[in-house]
């Protein structure tokens, strides 16, 4: 005989004995043998969820026998057993009636009695309840019943043992945060805290608090984050002191790592650096190696998010130094392009220089940057977001250096990178490929602004032609009404042309500058005297009789305007043009007399 068969005859034996037990209740008009059978026969197709029409039918029954015997404890289990029914079946209205009925004759009615034992029932009942609601997603009547019998069970302390107090508390906890009401949910996590205290429960206590502090982080609370982190911080210290096993040890560090990062976000750096040494101290008393990097790690990027690059880097190169002692190997190339950053940042480019070569060196001699594909688009993409970001930060000490034609070569790596997808993790993975797409182009957009002007300054004139093109048709896709960037594309246009000694071309793009420069009149006024000088210059290089007139146009629009300007504007226009106020005057009083 199978296993299967076996398991089928057994199922079969005990609904046969159930049936049997009801039939025999009934013969003797026995009601609460009657209604024991129906439970029996409820939960045996409940619980297998075999034939839930099966289970409707019994718990039904059942439930209105459990109300003629009027057996508490009975009613409380059928109207339970009925109500999940209803809602397994998706008929809600009737789960809801059910838990109406079951307010109506376990809780209201009880309510009358003052008996110790009704009053634990009551309490256990509103436990029940609570958990009906919830169970048929009517959060909002859960938390409403579970905070009566909170209240309920704190007004009877002689009857209720605290492991119930705890239970309604977890419950009003993850019932509030479901509906956002953030003032109950902390509200009882602090009598929580109290329990958990006076019961001297540690670890308990500690999770509760690393919890609060992550939820608050969450929800834009960090100065409260921080301060059950410190909470935490002296939780986690004792229970490492009473047992210094590995693991409270390790909590203990990561505490201190968190509470070090959220006193940063708050501004509170001298708090930050205490806690971080604090913990780095005790790394190296224990010697305890992996942890004593990861919080020196910490510390360095503090430094950093304060700007205080000098610092940052001594830290870094201490890093460096003891992971290469301890022989440690984790995130190493991500650690060589933050000293590249920080020495950037001081303005030690060759340093810089030398520290972003041998980050991306490494990636040019490994295979194990490899990255699982979007699930959205169709093919395999290569690199990761630190080859991206040092490609970039290449860009920029290139840039610094004057060594332009190395900056665009890096600068067009990032570019690649970005057509790859590097950056598509950076996107929700429920998001649409169209989506995906969008912002490749915003990100391809923004490094085009950055490398433009430097494909002109490397003399790279037919590439510098194809990627000015190429952000404004990318422009058009992605910020239509963005008037200063396509005034910049066209102002570089024209730049390109003039030194490529076209001035008719450089006279179109300028005619489309200035279609933005009147868009942007109101901010700068600097862009379109700028912009009507160069027309009238590039015209006169073309030197036409037709273009006698555009010419005394442009210098008339030109200082119409900078007759309203302020002396620190003139000063620019004299920069960028070699022109100024008399000399625009002398040019129409003679050159341009009509």
């Amino acid at each position: 005989m199978s296993f299967l068969s076996l398991i089928s005859k057994q199922t079969s034996t005990t609904k046969i004995e159930f049936d049997k037990a009801l039939i025999i209740a009934k013969e003797n008009n026995n009601e609460n043998q009657i209604c024991q059978a129906l439970g029996k026969l409820t939960n045996f197709f409940y619980s297998s969820m075999q034939n839930i029409n099966q289970a409707l039918k019994y718990s039904q029954m059942w439930a209105e026998s459990s109300q003629k015997c009027q057996d508490l404890d009975m009613l409380r289990d059928s109207l339970s057993t009925l109500c999940c029914t209803y809602f397994s079946v998706n008929q809600k209205e009737n789960a809801e009636d059910i838990c109406a009925q079951f307010k109506e004759l376990l809780i209201d009615k009880l309510e009358l009695d003052k008996s110790s034992k009704s009053i634990k029932t009551l309490i256990s009942n509103h436990g029940t309840l609570g958990l009906l609601y919830q169970t048929i997603k009517e959060q909002g009547k859960a938390l409403e019943i579970f905070q009566k019998g909170y209240q309920l069970a704190k007004q009877n302390p002689e009857i209720m043992q605290d492991s119930v107090l705890s239970k309604f508390m977890d419950e009003i906890y993850k019932n509030a945060l479901l509906l956002g009401k953030f003032s109950d949910a902390f509200s009882i996590v602090k009598e929580k805290i109290s329990l958990l205290e006076k019961q001297n429960q540690k670890a308990k206590l500690l999770d509760l608090l690393e919890e609060i502090a992550s939820l608050n982080s969450l929800i834009g609370w960090p100065h409260e984050s921080a301060r059950m982190l410190e909470n935490a911080l002296e939780v986690a210290q004792k229970i490492s002191e009473e047992n210094p096993k590995k693991e409270n040890i390790e909590k203990e560090f990561s505490i201190s790592i968190k509470l070090g990062e959220t006193m940063g976000i708050i501004d509170h750096f001298p708090k930050a650096i205490k806690y971080l040494n604090e913990a780095l101290s005790k790394a190296q008393a224990i010697k305890d190696q992996v942890n004593e990097c990861k919080i020196i790690d910490e510390i360095a990027k503090l430094y950093a998010s304060y700007n205080q690059y000098s610092e940052t880097l001594i830290k870094l190169n201490e890093l460096m130094s003891k992971m290469e002692e301890y022989k440690i190997d984790n995130d190493r190339v991500s650690i060589i392009y933050r000293i590249a950053e920080a020495n950037y940042k001081i303005g030690n480019y060759k340093k810089a220089q030398e520290f972003v070569s041998k980050c991306l060196s490494n990636f040019q001699e490994t295979n194990f940057f490899q990255i699982k594909s979007h699930p959205k688009l169709d093919y395999k993409k290569r690199g990761t977001i630190i080859e991206y970001d040092a490609y970039l930060l290449s860009f920029q000490i290139e840039s610094a250096l004057n060594n332009y034609k190395s900056a665009l070569q890096a600068g067009l790596k990032a570019i690649d990178l970005v057509n790859d997808g590097v950056l598509d993790r950076k996107y929700s993975w429920n998001q649409t490929k169209e989506y995906i797409e969008q912002e490749r182009k915003a990100s391809k957009l923004k490094i085009l602004e950055y490398l433009n002007p430097i494909a002109i300054k490397a003399g790279e004139f037919e590439k510098a032609e194809q990627m000015i093109q190429e952000t404004i048709n990318l422009g058009h896709q992605v910020k239509p009404e963005h008037s200063i960037l396509f005034q910049s594309a066209y102002s570089l246009l024209a730049e390109l042309h003039m030194k490529n000694s076209k001035p008719e071309l450089a006279v179109s793009a300028l005619e489309k500058a200035l279609e933005y420069d009147e868009r942007l009149l109101d901010f700068d006024k600097c862009f379109k005297v700028i912009h009507s000088i160069q027309i009238a210059k590039m015209l006169e290089m073309i030197s036409t009789k037709k273009n006698f007139e555009s010419i005394k146009e442009y210098y008339n629009q030109a200082f119409d305007i900078m007759k309203r300007m302020e002396p620190e504007e003139l000063k620019i226009v004299q920069e960028q043009t070699f022109e100024n106020k008399s000399t625009i005057k002398v040019k129409l009083e003679t050159q341009f007399k009509s």
